[in-house]
């Protein structure tokens, strides 16, 4: 008997390769996903079959039907946590961070989106002029006029065929936040001065709604970088088709419910998002999202986030879902380490639900949104800064790689 269990081992071992082994285990894995996946779908059909039996012969409550929708929901949200896909793109011509993208869309002249990048700081930390248009279909980056004069950590936005680039600072070691505004007209390629806002304002954001444009808070640098609750909006001149948008003038708007720098905008039809960002005591960065009701004049609260976020980038899916990608966050007493969490505002489950994550953990980067794809441009990974100094590794960590979001088809339908 012995002799014979030894047969087997060795009949065994001479018949089942290593690679076979591993293939068995893949399947397995493989099993193991389809019968959760399976218990996920038995738990929706039997919360739907039992209200179904509980208001059989008679009219369904209001209560059944609730319990019946959140059951569902509940089954539909499984199937869009971390859906998505990222893909690597070819390289910007060069290292930046704090700089902003804005996407240009279908005109006459083209047939398909772009995105506009606009200044940002350089890997030596130098404050940068340079502006290029991105293909998205050819990954090309073309060379467009430069700023009239460098600038980073500044906000921009598109009104009316052209690209407005507001505030920031004009070099590293600027004291003073700039209110100037520069204009882009996409149709003659040149750039023309804007009117000063009545606030410095750095490291804010910028959005249009129901054609207003409106700038949003960031720091005051004249009061040691206090988070600033002012919003401003731009009032055209009558004569602006003549005269031009410096005709126009900067008008206070209803202030930020929560003053906070390092935020970002996101224009869904008549609203602007306002996300994240760091109040006054620098402990960490917020979650907090708060949206700017144009046709109101009004601000209203939204769910916080799931992840506190600083210098992050966001943008508009095709279907209005906001898209929230990585950013800043403190831990172990540091701030300025990079996440690589994504999320999305999903309007019909009133949550943000993650999504898959971004492969480069970035922070002071920016995103934008073309033909249907959210693509991220450069940023920093984790460094330190000296705040009494300020001496800064940062520049050194900058990036010129660029990724796009893919969407998954299933979740837009759902």
């Amino acid at each position: 008997m012995e002799t014979d269990l030894k047969n087997v081992k060795v009949n065994i071992n001479s018949h089942v390769t290593p690679e076979e082994f591993a293939r068995l285990g893949r399947q397995l894995k493989t099993l193991t996903t389809a019968v959760v996946v399976l218990a996920v779908l038995i738990v929706g059909l039997a919360v739907a079959v039992g209200i179904a039996l509980g208001v059989q012969g008679g009219k369904a409550s209001d209560d059944d039907t609730k319990e019946l929708t959140t059951g569902l929901a509940h089954v539909r949200m499984q199937q869009v946590i971390g859906t998505g896909a990222w893909a690597t793109k070819s390289n910007m011509p060069q290292a930046l961070s704090d700089l902003t993208a804005v996407t240009i869309p279908h005109d006459q002249h083209s047939g398909y989106e772009r995105i506009m990048l606009i200044g940002g700081m350089d890997g030596d930390g130098k404050a940068s002029d340079k502006v290029y248009e991105y293909d998205p279909l050819l990954h090309r980056f073309d060379v467009l006029p430069p700023l009239p004069e460098p600038r980073f950590r500044h906000a921009a936005a598109l009104r009316d065929g052209k690209v407005w680039v507001i505030g920031g600072l004009d070099a590293a070691d600027a004291a003073v936040a700039s209110d100037k505004t520069f204009v882009f007209d996409l149709k003659a390629k040149a750039w023309s001065d804007g009117p000063a806002t009545a606030v410095r304002h750095v490291d804010a954001c910028a959005g249009v709604a129901g054609n207003e444009l409106l700038v949003f808070g960031g720091y005051d640098t004249e009061k040691d970088y206090a988070p600033l609750k002012e919003v401003e909006k731009f009032v055209p001149s009558i004569t602006e088709g003549h005269a031009g948008p410096k005709a126009g003038k900067w008008e206070r708007a209803a202030d930020l419910p929560t003053a906070r720098g390092d935020i970002q905008c996101v224009a869904v039809g008549k609203n602007i998002t306002v996300l994240g960002g760091w109040l006054e005591d620098w402990s960490a960065p917020r979650s907090t999202v708060e949206v700017y009701m144009s046709d109101q004049k009004a601000w209203t609260k939204a769910p916080d986030m799931m992840y506190p976020r600083g210098d992050k980038a966001a943008a508009a899916l095709p279907d209005g879902r906001v898209l929230v990608i990585a950013g800043e966050y403190a831990s172990r007493g540091q701030t300025q380490i990079p996440r690589h969490n994504v999320e999305a505002w999903f309007p019909e489950y009133g949550k943000w639900i993650p999504m898959a994550p971004v492969p480069t953990a970035r922070f002071r980067f920016a995103a934008a949104m073309a033909d249907g794809a959210v693509f991220v441009f450069g940023g920093h990974q984790v460094c330190e800064t000296n705040y009494d100094t300020f001496e800064s590794t940062c520049p050194g960590t900058a990036l010129n790689s660029v990724e796009a979001f893919l969407d998954s088809p299933h979740v837009a339908k759902l």
